[in-house]
């Protein structure tokens, strides 16, 4: 509540400034903070004087069924009030319907380790033994603030899991598990000096015959291993040859950023038997796990790295920024890239030392373009080779003036304004003080350099690092595809385009409403576009005003599908109404998704939102290509590749291209159309080849070269 802004939320949150960390530890600072805390639960506290003295305290625990027992959290962050952990369920899954199911008793906090100890069971109940696959575990670690007999309680962190990761601890010869707690909004709880992460330590105290057996057998399929979370599911080959060598893989971010890390740990699986651990957001674990399941070497292991990015870009201001037209605001994004994932990094470097103290160490670190900084940090630390695996290379930084940081496009402002921004806001040279500023936050416990330094380091640029040692990044991008700056090292490298693709025969279908609307579309000799925004928050007014613009006043008869997430925004009746009668007419059909590796070889052209998986594999059908959307960072970089190639206009916001959408469709569709004859001369790859095996050899060629760990180089 609003209530939680006043400052007893400050002590009892990690302090963030020196002089705060001093703060908390001076002598009666605790109890003052506590009486603060108090009086901003004074609402709470009056509800519950208002119920009966039997409503105040949580129901009785369950006595039957299979147990979890809680033994200790790490890390707490300091607080005068007790704790406990609460455990529920939602056995459908979804996140609006958890029950209640049991609590441990209260213990206090423990200032050595800033540990809470409680050695307690909850039992979940004879009904565990029904739970499906769906079913997710949440454990809430919770203070109980009390006066006068009156409680109420506070969030500090939570954790969830698979109910079937959960139970089938009693089915694996495996000791407590450690869970990853998370704050309400999805960031790792942190705390201390230096910053570590909180775990929750806990296990299944049933006997076999108490656990649902079968149904936790039947949820995993043979070459899937659940061991509980932040190990999660195992993915691994059925022969019991040890791997060769072990990569851990470090990626934050959305489905879209994750993905490409998948391919690439598939392939070094099963091309080189390697042990691969991706660490990333617990939102993409049952995607991770799925797509590693059928592994033929090797093994793939999960690990949690906190945070939920998804539902971050998902947040009002997020979308109210990232649809802002502006080069500046795109610069102070790109800037804080790096920075807005800095809270994962005591995450990271807990994961790692775990690992190494294990029987097979870590021989090198993958990183996204995102976690540089985090990543050298976490090699310098523990000596280990760091390899960058970077699908946006206008991130890295060169000197040469035709590469920009932030591509300017038509905003739709007054042309001196936009002059302006492109001078102003686009270079590396304005870039690079922003960022600066991102990443080491005066008096912030949480920039890199004060990470750095509490465990040991020095200050470091870590771009300078990367030039200065030569230190490896692997572009999954064919040669050719960008004009490459001049002062890269050659340590950078392109491969090839990758992709995840199904490695089932026929590789699947297209849902039925689809099928049909395209076969339909085909039996009327109808072209077909599609247009998509992918999980992009673009306003669905606009995508349907451009729709209709172009079925309705193009000079070709063609149908269209607008595949994308329905965004909540209110669409004109007027735009409603002839998207209604287009739809009746079988030209506009919508849809959340669909396959595009099946969709894409039936189109005539392409409306994409610049993302690279979706728009190489558009200009692998040789069609024209054009670029709109909200347009963030990448996406304006794959704007101009297609721009650049020919095969269509120049990246513009949405609202601007529903000024050119007739224009674009007339010329799309057109075979004899200059955008139509450079779109079947493109080269961008065979379809049928994942880029997989060529990324694959890049990391196989550094392993063989024992790539050194990297060193820091002053900024």
């Amino acid at each position: 509540g609003r209530w939680h802004m006043i400052p007893g939320l400050v002590l009892r949150k990690q302090p963030q400034t020196h002089m705060l960390r001093c703060l908390a530890k001076v002598p009666g600072v605790g109890l003052v903070s506590k009486a603060m805390a108090l009086i901003a639960d004074a609402p709470w506290l009056l509800r519950s004087a208002l119920k009966r003295p039997s409503e105040r305290n949580d129901p009785s625990n369950l006595t039957d069924g299979v147990a979890i027992e809680i033994l200790h959290a790490v890390s707490v962050p300091r607080t005068s009030f007790e704790l406990y952990v609460e455990v529920r369920v939602s056995v459908s899954g979804k996140l609006d319907e958890f029950i209640y199911l049991g609590r441990t008793h209260t213990a206090k906090w423990e200032a050595a380790g800033r540990r809470v100890e409680w050695k307690a069971e909850v039992r979940l109940g004879r009904a565990a033994s029904s739970w499906g696959p769906l079913a997710v575990l949440k454990l809430l670690l919770l203070e109980e603030h009390r006066l006068c007999g009156c409680r109420t309680t506070h969030l500090v962190g939570t954790t969830s899991a698979h109910a079937t990761d959960v139970l089938a601890l009693g089915l694996a010869p495996v000791g407590p598990q450690d869970l990853l707690l998370e704050e309400s909004d999805g960031e790792p709880l942190i705390s201390g000096e230096p910053l570590t992460a909180c775990f929750l330590t806990c296990g299944l105290t049933a006997d076999r015959g108490d656990a649902p057996t079968s149904d936790v057998e039947s949820a995993c399929p043979p070459t899937v291993q659940s061991t509980g979370a932040p190990r999660g599911c195992l993915a691994q080959a059925s022969d019991t040859q040890a791997p060769q060598r072990h990569i851990f893989i470090m990626s934050r971010g959305t489905r879209g950023d994750v993905q490409p890390f998948v391919a690439l740990a598939r392939g070094l699986c099963n091309e080189l038997g390697c042990l691969v651990t991706i660490c990333t957001e617990e939102r993409w674990r049952s995607f991770v796990v799925g797509n590693c399941a059928d592994v033929s070497r090797g093994a793939v292991h999960f690990l949690t790295s906190g945070g939920d990015t998804q539902r971050q870009t998902e947040s009002a201001i997020s979308k109210e920024i990232m649809s802002s037209r502006t080069e500046l605001l795109q610069e102070l994004m790109l800037a804080a890239s790096e920075s807005n994932f800095f809270a994962s990094a005591p995450v990271f470097l807990r994961q790692l030392a775990v690992l190494q103290e294990s029987a097979q160490p870590v021989d090198m670190i993958i990183n996204a373009f995102t976690l540089k900084s985090i990543a050298l940090m976490c090699g310098e630390v523990f000596s280990i080779p760091v390899v960058g695996f970077c699908l946006q290379p206008t991130c890295i930084p060169s000197d040469d003036e035709e590469w920009h940081a932030v591509l300017p496009v038509d905003g739709g402002s007054l042309a001196p304004l936009e002059k302006l921004e492109e001078w102003c806001c686009t270079s590396h040279a304005s870039l690079r003080p922003i960022r600066k500023i991102m990443t080491d936050l005066p008096f912030s416990s949480l920039s890199i350099s004060a990470q750095r330094a509490n465990n040991g380091l020095h200050t470091s640029d870590s771009w300078k690092a990367v030039f200065k040692w030569k230190l490896p990044i692997v572009i999954p991008m064919k040669p050719g595809s960008f004009k490459r700056p001049s002062d890269w090292p050659t340590s950078i490298e392109c491969t090839d385009f990758i992709f995840l693709r199904s490695s089932a025969p026929g590789g699947g279908t297209l849902d039925g409403p689809i099928a049909a609307f395209i076969t339909e579309a085909r039996r009327r000799k109808r072209k077909l576009m599609v247009m998509t925004f992918s999980s992009m928050p673009v306003s669905r007014a606009e995508a349907l005003s451009a729709a209709v613009k172009m079925l309705g006043e193009s000079r070709h008869d063609f149908a269209l599908l607008y595949v994308g997430k329905r965004q909540p925004d209110r669409v004109p009746a007027e735009v409603e109404r002839l998207a209604g009668e287009l739809a009746s007419q079988g030209k506009l059909l919508e849809a959340e998704r669909a396959d595009f590796g099946l969709l894409f070889r039936e189109m005539d052209a392409f409306v994409v939102h610049g993302g690279l998986g979706t728009t190489v594999e558009a200009l692998r059908m040789k069609k024209p290509v054009a670029v709109t959307g909200i347009l963030l960072m990448d996406q304006r970089f794959w704007g101009y590749v297609c721009f650049d190639k020919g095969v269509g206009p120049k990246p513009m916001h949405l609202s601007v291209f529903i000024e050119h959408a007739t224009e674009w469709a007339d010329s799309a569709l057109d075979p004899e159309s200059d955008y139509s004859s450079a779109a079947a001369a493109l080269d961008f790859g065979d379809e049928a080849d994942d880029g997989v095996s060529a990324n694959v050899r890049a990391f196989a060629r550094l392993l063989s070269a024992e790539t050194p760990p990297p060193r820091a180089c002053r900024g």
